[in-house]
């Protein structure tokens, strides 16, 4: 049981990561050469889809893990 929680802890903190190193490329890429507003606002409404996804992923892990509400 120990070792399943720790190994799904560390898949979240890796995929944590993974998306965070993404965001921020994307961001320096964008300071350095902005797209069209119309892009923009299409990239804004994929990145809140993700991070709602993620959102929902962490309280199912949450609940997996038995871990209380915050």
């Amino acid at each position: 049981m120990i070792h399943r929680d720790h190994h799904m802890l560390a898949r979240l903190a890796c995929t944590h990561r993974e998306i965070t190193g993404a965001v921020l490329r994307m961001v320096r890429s964008i300071e350095e050469d902005p797209p069209p507003a119309e892009q923009l606002r299409a990239l804004g409404g994929y990145l809140r889809a993700v991070g709602e996804q993620l959102d929902s992923r962490a309280e199912t892990d949450a609940e997996t893990l038995g871990y209380p509400d915050d």
